[in-house]
């Protein structure tokens, strides 16, 4: 008897479903937003315009794309991409956003942190790079034309990216600013567009550190940000291709900065 009864117990259970997922409503996306946001709402809501998400979309698609099974629809790449963009854009928890896309929070868990690897590991080094070649020549020209400085490839400065206090060492992300931040160092050339990040440093840190704990100062400091074939003579001077910065960063041969402005300065100086 005992026999019987352990070897029932110890059987495998077939457990039929009549369903696998728990049925949850995707009408907010579908409709509302593929069906009816405008540009300002894309704007607002994502952070970036509607071209843009399509374009971004485009480009992920062999990364985030995912096949139906046969007990579930796979979610797209559009709505990947737009779950992933609204936690970025609005810090929503997971359950919420889950709720808004019509997913389950796991899944919204997993499609962001899959997003961000992505972008950083693969799209980062395609878009955020040091020019080189014609493109280099052109960001050169372009700031001569645009704002008559010659031989200029960026302008570097820090941001201040806004957080919550965390648990642990916080004072150390308390910034001049009276908030919590880490510091995003960024180099734009002369539309504006970055060629250079370096991100993660505490709020509490002066540019100055940031700046010499980067990657673009190594490669400055050893000559290899720019090639020197690049340097040209300006009224007998030979000057190398240069970024330039505000007074909070070191003066270098491949980085200036304006005169620091005690109120002596000069009009030759100031202008």
């Amino acid at each position: 008897m005992f026999q019987s009864l352990i070897s029932e117990l110890s059987r495998p259970k077939i457990v039929v479903r009549s369903v696998w997922s728990r049925q949850r409503s995707g009408s907010w996306w579908d409709v509302i937003v593929e069906g009816g946001f405008e540009e300002d709402d894309w704007t607002s809501n994502f952070r970036l315009s509607q071209r843009t998400f399509d374009f971004l979309c485009q480009e992920l698609e062999p990364y985030l794309a995912r096949e139906d099974t046969r007990f579930r629809q796979a979610i797209n790449v559009r709505k990947r991409v737009a779950v992933a963009l609204w936690r970025l854009a609005t810090n929503a928890d997971y359950r919420t956003i889950g709720h808004l896309f019509g997913i389950s929070k796991g899944s919204v868990c997993v499609i962001v942190d899959e997003f961000c690897r992505i972008m950083t590991e693969i799209m980062l080094p395609r878009y955020i790079k040091i020019p080189t070649g014609e493109d280099l020549d052109k960001v050169i020209e372009t700031f001569n034309q645009k704002w008559g400085f010659p031989q200029c490839a960026g302008a570097v400065d820090g941001s201040h990216i806004p957080i919550k206090a965390p648990t642990t060492f916080h004072a150390d992300y308390y910034n001049r600013k009276g908030w919590y931040s880490i510091i995003l160092q960024g180099v734009v050339d002369a539309a504006y567009k970055f060629i250079d990040i370096n991100v993660g440093w505490p709020g509490k840190v002066h540019d100055a550190r940031v700046f010499a704990n980067s990657a673009i100062f190594k490669n400055g400091e050893a000559s290899k940000l720019f090639p020197e074939t690049k340097a040209k003579e300006i009224n007998g001077v030979r000057i190398p291709v240069i970024i330039i910065a505000d007074a909070a960063y070191p003066l270098l041969n491949w980085v200036q900065k304006p005169f620091p402005d005690h109120g002596n300065l000069s009009q030759e100086k100031l202008h």
